[in-house]
């Protein structure tokens, strides 16, 4: 599975990462410090099965970078 982590804070996603790779080993784990550049590898064709979107973020926020998804 292709799993995409989205947060502003680079503890957090850091954290987040851990968390899936002990539960997840065989998945891979994509780490975006914000919503513009997530949104822009998957206007250059990546895709993801799975989004963690941290909800408070500066400039698009997770609700809306869901939404733009």
């Amino acid at each position: 599975m292709q799993i995409a982590l989205c947060d502003d804070d680079e503890t957090e996603l850091n954290a987040l990462r851990g968390q899936i790779e002990r539960l997840r080993p065989e998945d891979t784990i994509f780490l975006y410090g914000s919503a513009v550049t997530l949104l822009d590898e998957m206007r250059d064709g990546k895709r993801f099965d799975c989004f963690f979107l941290d909800i408070c973020m500066p400039g698009t926020d997770g609700i809306r970078l869901a939404s733009d998804i």
